[in-house]
């Protein structure tokens, strides 16, 4: 299971910093569209901003979307969770951090 990130440490251990860039936006851009389109709160609130994921270019942009807090979690669980209709079984699982 680890081969491929190695084989990728190896391939991103000679790319340029824009390269670098290009790679994590690829990444990122997908996580946030399927906030937007699965996540009822960053729906809502990607909607309020104006801001298409679909859209995210640069990683400079990523302070156009707020980060979530402790107390925005807490106050708003079931907005936080995905759309039932996106994810096959879900589960509450807990940890001990406060």
């Amino acid at each position: 299971m680890a081969q491929p990130y190695v084989a990728l440490l190896d391939q991103v251990e000679h790319w340029s910093a824009s390269e670098i860039e290009s790679y994590q936006v690829e990444q990122l851009r997908p996580l946030l569209v399927h906030c937007a389109q699965h996540v009822p709160y960053y729906h809502d609130l990607f909607s309020r901003l104006g801001l298409d994921p679909a859209h995210f270019s640069q990683l400079g942009q990523l302070s156009q979307y707020p980060l979530p807090t402790k107390t925005l979690v807490r106050g708003n669980t079931r907005e936080l969770t995905v759309a039932a209709s996106s994810v096959g079984r879900a589960y509450a699982a807990h940890t001990s951090g406060r």
